[in-house]
C-alpha cells in the first residue's frame, strides 16, 4: 500500500470516528439530556476542548453509561472504542511498514 493511500485510509478512519462521537453526543442530547448537559452540551456547533475531554472520558474511561441501560448507546460506545483501536493498529502498521 502506498503512503498516499495509507494517509487517505487513515483520514477516512478518523472522519468516521469523529462522526461517531458526534452521533453519540446527538443521541445523548435526544435521549439522556441530563448526561449531555453534564458533558458540556457537546454538538457540531458547540464543540469545545472541555466538552471533548468530558465526552472522551465518558466514552473511554467511565462506566457510568452502563447505568442508563441503553443498548444503542452501549453499542455506539463499543464501536467508538473499537474504531480507535483500529486507528491505533493502522498507525502502528504504517510506522512499521515505513521501516
Amino acid at each position: 500500500m502506498t503512503s498516499h493511500l495509507m494517509s487517505q485510509v487513515l483520514g477516512l478512519l478518523i472522519i468516521f470516528y469523529l462522526l461517531l462521537l458526534l452521533g453519540i453526543a446527538r443521541y445523548l442530547k435526544r435521549t439522556h439530556e441530563s448526561v449531555w448537559f453534564l458533558l458540556g452540551s457537546p454538538g457540531f456547533l458547540n464543540w469545545s476542548i472541555s466538552s471533548s475531554f468530558k465526552l472522551g472520558r465518558y466514552v473511554f474511561l467511565s462506566g457510568s453509561y452502563r447505568d442508563l441501560r441503553d443498548k444503542p448507546l452501549t453499542y455506539a460506545i463499543y464501536s467508538a472504542r473499537f474504531l480507535i483501536a483500529v486507528i491505533a493498529a493502522f498507525v502502528i502498521y504504517w510506522k512499521i511498514s515505513l521501516g
